[in-house]
């Protein structure tokens, strides 16, 4: 879910769409799990959602609750009365996450899958912290934002004061040189390999 919150953070946009229960297989769902999984997916970042529900099943379905599922349950409206108000306030705000995580998504296509595994370890570790933070790639680093006093701006105007590059074993030379300036006089510390 911080994925798509960073996006929308990076490239200015208001919203993050997320289209959910449509291939829920674990167990029917009930209003309650759909509450718990929006409020889990509203933590993240998301602020808009598009409820799905499908009967994968062939048969001939005798009532309206085998029909429509959850969404035929009495506390559903009410349910989605609550999520829309919370959505439209999350996306009145703008994130303050002062963290940026280097994805190291050029890395994958030369099919070096390790700095993935470390950059999952360590976000898990900031989320643990209570320390906000949103992903950067590439292109971001290199195209998007802005770099001016010592911070990158994303195009939502929220500022980057720390950005976290892993090893990786590839990056652009644009986003490398920019991440030097970022850190003028602190060369010596920054280990890029």
């Amino acid at each position: 879910m911080r994925l798509p919150a960073s996006l929308s953070h990076v490239y200015g946009k208001l919203r993050v769409l997320s289209e959910s229960y449509a291939a829920y297989n674990e167990s029917p769902v009930t209003v309650e799990t759909a509450e718990w999984g929006v409020n889990y997916q509203m933590v993240r970042g998301v602020n808009l959602f598009e409820f799905m529900f499908f009967p994968a099943s062939s048969k001939e379905q005798a009532n309206i609750r085998q029909q429509y599922g959850y969404m035929a349950d009495p506390n559903f409206p009410g349910m989605m009365a609550s999520v829309n108000r919370a959505c439209y306030v999350l996306s009145q705000g703008r994130s303050d996450a002062r963290i940026a995580v280097y994805f190291p998504s050029l890395s994958f296509w030369y099919g070096d899958y390790k700095p993935d595994k470390v950059m999952w370890t360590l976000t898990q570790q900031l989320i643990e912290r209570q320390r906000d933070f949103d992903f950067v790639d590439d292109e971001a680093v290199a195209e998007v934002m802005t770099l001016k006093d010592g911070s990158f701006t994303n195009l939502s105007g929220q500022s980057y004061q720390i950005v976290i590059l892993l090893s990786v074993s590839a990056i652009s030379k644009i986003a490398l040189d920019r991440l030097q300036a970022f850190v003028p006089g602190r060369r010596k510390s920054c280990h890029f390999r």
